[in-house]
């Protein structure tokens, strides 16, 4: 007999254990698999519904303390922004609907962003099981897609789940890697899990081939990685700004008008001259009389000063908020002057003779007058809190033919001779009639600078608010419009205000909304929970203060403070009772009928109502000076204790440089760098483990005093 017809004679002996092994083998590997069913089941809890006010997406819940993970094109722009959940209270599934969510971090490639949501009082949320990073995905398996689909009409179709094969376990897409699957990604599902058959997320299901059936793209889990998300401003301009203005100088590539070195130089002198004569308020609040109606308010040298026009009395006040007394008066004779301020400098512009006045706030001297004529006569002025130097001056020209609102047309002039440069408003994308204008009875605008006196927002009577760059030097130097002006505000008097790079809050009547303008110049609101909120800036702080009437009745108002970028609370309490009985007479509330002005520097809260001779001052309250751990200082070493169960291990996901974890004595500990920027708060993320292996994120907000 052959050795071929040996092998094949010994082969049937050989079958049993053969199909025995391969049984065995097969049963092994789908002992843990799962049906359909089975991973709905398991992962739906997990799977949120995110709103906002133009669409919705889903969601996948990363940790009990409510970070999700999400596609950032389901939140851009974020206006009423809101999720679906189940929550998990007294040991039961409970749906619910929360509004207190914010875009926390974004990726700077891939269409992600991280949201943080505050559960209701008692509940935590139910996190996904993440597939580990080092398992790998094969081409092949099955994949689950769950989510959020629109159905007719637009009807949400929630938690909806389809089944497909992975296609491809790595393919590339502008250069970016994705998972290819064949389960069904439709509109709405974006965001949501992909999960393989164990119930184990694998992707972020975000895309689908047009015109194509069977293929959709996901981001693979294993490229979630927390230490890669940044915050919006940080998110590359080419990216957050697609479509806009991107490529202009005085956009993506202009230097501040003044440098960080004189910015905090300026500051430094302002809290030497005026910190020695710091007097506490007291918690209960007082009231200061004022010698007439103020018309108009402006905060000045640093957040230690507050300039106060009184147009029925011709005159101008400098309130000192270090010892809430007048440093003095100065006569302004036109009651439609113009002022502006900048670091320790007050300019006042008199449209009646055209004479520009600067004024040194602290010795009331008024330093050098000069007539400036420009076209039709000034509509504003503009100074950066810490920019000394250098004042933009916005002037009307005659209406071009067939127009009624006048052109405007910008000027800077700089300080302290007040030599004028004339400049043009420029876009390579927006035509003129997208430039700022305004009705030709208008007689001013409202808005403001940045720090730096770089970046402007402006507002017209016909509720339109343009943001714009200065270039003043070089060939390409200019005023540049980065996008159409946002006229999608009802009412009067809106008031906007620059936080910080990239961000502005619009204040009005019937609205106010945080414009996260780093990742979209379309509106990226996100508006109160009422109506007659009225918001304003910390003056020397990354924060807002938001002022509202509580809900309870009698209506309180309540003062909260929210951090930025994240609208964390940082301190939330009812308005003194001092100030109670002037509020109670405030027939309306909003922007326009009540001012108020939030001073970190001098720990101040400031309060005025239309047409009343009083100022209302409160402590602000904003930083716990005497509890450890509070509150981090530049140059020093900061420790916070940390809490989570006994057990389990924390590691540092994602944080500043020089910070670390103790994690046998549960301490977070941070050598700030000497060269921090002060006054803002820096946020830590931790990756818990469990005993049982599942993984969680804690948040830890640190303010840096």
């Amino acid at each position: 007999m052959s050795n071929f017809s040996k092998r094949w004679a010994l082969a049937p002996k050989a079958f049993p254990l053969v199909w025995a092994l391969l049984f065995f083998s097969l049963l092994q590997s789908n002992l843990h698999a799962l049906d359909a069913t089975g991973v709905f089941k398991k992962v739906k809890s997990s799977t949120v519904l995110v709103e906002t006010a133009l669409g919705h997406g889903s969601g996948v819940v990363l940790s009990a303390q409510g970070l999700i993970v999400t596609n950032l094109h389901v939140v851009s722009p974020d206006i009423d922004l809101r999720i679906h959940a189940d929550v998990s209270r007294h040991g039961k599934i409970v749906a619910t609907e929360i509004t207190e969510v914010v875009v926390l971090k974004v990726h700077p490639q891939y269409d992600l962003a991280i949201l943080q949501a505050k559960a209701p009082q008692g509940a935590s949320f139910i996190p996904a099981t993440m597939a580990p990073r080092d398992q790998a995905v094969s081409s092949g398996a099955r994949c689950y897609v769950i989510g959020n689909p629109a159905g007719p009409g637009g009807k949400v179709l929630d938690l909806s789940i389809t089944e497909g094969l992975v296609s491809a376990t790595s393919r590339e897409v502008e250069k970016l890697d994705y998972l290819q699957i064949s389960a069904q990604i439709n509109p709405g599902n974006s965001g949501g899990p992909v999960c393989n058959d164990q119930g184990q997320v694998i992707g972020i299901a975000t895309f689908k081939a047009i015109r194509l059936e069977g293929v959709g793209f996901a981001i693979p889990s294993r490229n979630l990685v927390m230490q890669d998300f940044v915050d919006q401003a940080k998110r590359p301009v080419k990216e957050a700004l697609a479509g806009h203005d991107s490529e202009l100088p005085g956009i993506d590539g202009a230097s501040p008008i003044i440098s960080a070195d004189t910015m905090r130089e300026v500051e430094q002198q302002a809290d030497k001259h005026f910190r020695p004569q710091s007097t506490p308020v007291p918690e209960e609040g007082v009231i200061v009389p004022m010698p007439a109606a103020v018309d108009e308010m402006l905060v000045a040298n640093a957040g230690w000063q507050l300039v106060l026009r009184f147009a029925s009395i011709n005159s101008i006040g400098v309130f000192n908020l270090a010892n809430q007394k007048f440093d003095g008066f100065i006569e302004c004779a036109d009651p439609d002057a113009l002022i502006a301020t900048g670091g320790r400098m007050l300019v006042v512009y008199l449209p009646s003779s055209h004479q520009l006045e600067v004024y040194d706030l602290e010795t009331l001297e008024k330093t050098v007058e000069k007539p400036v004529q420009l076209g039709q006569g000034m509509k504003a002025l503009q100074m950066g809190a810490l920019n000394p130097s250098h004042l933009l001056a916005l002037y009307a020209t005659p209406p071009g033919r067939g127009m009624l609102d006048s052109s405007l047309q910008p000027a800077i002039i700089t300080l302290p001779d007040l030599d004028v440069s004339e400049l043009e408003f420029k876009s390579r994308q927006l035509g003129k009639n997208d430039f700022p204008h305004a009705p030709a009875s208008q007689k001013r605008f409202v808005g403001c600078m940045d720090d730096s006196g770089t970046q402007v927002a402006l507002s017209n009577d016909s509720n339109s608010t343009w943001l714009f760059r200065l270039l003043v030097e070089g060939e390409d130097r200019g005023v540049y419009v980065s996008h159409r002006p946002m006229n999608n505000y009802q009412g009067s008097s809106t008031q906007p205000y620059l936080l910080d790079e990239g961000r502005m809050l619009l204040a009005s009547k019937n609205l106010v909304a945080l414009h996260l303008l780093g990742d979209s110049l379309d509106l990226a609101g996100r508006p109160t929970l009422r109506p007659d909120a009225v918001l304003a800036p910390v003056w020397g702080f990354k924060a807002i203060v938001n002022f509202t009437r509580a809900f309870t009745s009698p209506a309180v108002p309540e003062i909260e403070i929210l951090s930025i970028p994240h609208l964390k609370n940082l301190n939330k309490r009812t308005v003194p009772e001092t100030w109670q009985e002037t509020l109670k007479q405030v027939s309306s509330w909003g922007a326009g009928d009540v001012t108020i002005m939030a001073s970190a520097k001098a720990d101040l809260l400031a309060c005025w109502t239309a047409g009343d001779k009083r100022l209302l001052l409160a402590p602000l309250n904003l930083i716990n000076h005497n509890a450890p751990g509070s509150f981090a200082e530049v140059g020093e070493k900061f420790e916070r204790t940390l809490r989570f169960p006994e057990g389990s291990s924390a590691a540092l996901a994602s944080g500043p440089e020089q910070m670390t974890i103790d994690a046998a004595k549960k301490i977070l500990q941070w050598q700030v760098p000497s060269g921090l920027e002060r006054q803002q708060t820096v946020t830590a993320l931790l990756l818990i483990t469990h005993p049982d292996g599942h993984t969680e994120y804690q948040l830890e907000h640190i303010p840096v005093k």
